[in-house]
């Protein structure tokens, strides 16, 4: 493979910086970078991580042998403030999700789309913005839920009975943190709307969190469009939500996604 001029090199370098900055605790090799972040050889990229590290934009780690980075302004911040370590859980389990969202096609930028939306639909409705914050990170962090409830190929009993593991998997997941209590809420309540309306819980749809409800809406929308949103494929994913109207989602938040896509706020 020809080596990169110095044009190249520096578009590349910036690309890199970019995901650093938009990862701020993110901490990886030059391999992890080059696979699964930016799509170049890992050579071209350690070069550019070893540039950048000259010029005190990235500190680095060698551990195992191995050399690891990360941005340097957060690193002196997290030396500062010496953050919780719930925050270092929140941040590894929100990466792993990502990574794992980048090996397939139809599911890369999945959790990023669906907080995008969800935020979206809530600044509509006038949600507080601690509250779309509450949101944001539960919509971060539904992935694994559904990452771990496609993990079967069995039959559709052995889907249902893998779908419940998935659900407990989760809530262990994140019982840890402690300031996730009310994410967990979001998260684990966003299926709930269908089953009050069918009267099979003991719960009011009124008991449901507004935010689970958009979580849900969300959710559907953007895997719906998971090959790329044209007008088309648009359409058919709305016509679908829309149908399931008051029964499997919440009439309102639906008719706020539907405003939002027509005024192309949605991608």
């Amino acid at each position: 493979m020809a080596s990169l001029d110095k044009v190249g090199h520096a578009e590349l370098a910036q690309r890199v910086l970019e995901y650093f900055r938009r990862n701020t605790r993110a901490m990886d090799s030059a391999d992890g970078v080059a696979r699964f972040w930016v799509g170049e050889h890992v050579g071209a990229v350690e070069r550019c991580l070893v540039d950048l590290h000259e010029q005190g934009l990235l500190d680095r780690h060698t551990i195992g042998g191995s050399d690891f980075y990360s941005l340097r302004e957060v690193s002196a911040q997290v030396a500062e403030q010496r953050l919780d370590p719930e925050d270092g859980h929140l941040s590894a389990l929100t990466s792993l999700i990502r990574t794992i969202e980048d090996l397939r096609p139809e599911t890369r930028e999945r959790s990023t789309r669906v907080a995008e939306t969800a935020a979206l639909i809530a600044e509509a409705l006038q949600v507080p913005a601690p509250r779309i914050q509450l949101l944001k990170r539960a919509a971060a962090l539904h992935g694994a839920w559904r990452l771990l409830g496609s993990s079967t190929n069995g039959s559709g009993r052995e889907r249902e009975a893998d779908g419940g593991s998935a659900f407990l998997a989760t809530e262990r997941m994140l019982a840890p943190i402690a300031a996730l209590h009310d994410v967990r809420e979001i998260i684990l309540r966003a299926s709930d709307w269908c089953e009050a309306g069918r009267g099979l819980l003991e719960v009011s749809r009124e008991d449901i969190p507004v935010e689970s409800r958009i979580l849900a809406v969300s959710e559907e929308f953007v895997r719906g469009t998971a090959d790329g949103a044209n007008a088309r494929t648009t359409r058919g994913v709305i016509k679908r939500i829309r149908a399931r109207s008051g029964g499997g989602h919440d009439s309102i938040v639906v008719n706020v996604l539907c405003r939002l896509v027509e005024e192309g706020a949605v991608r």
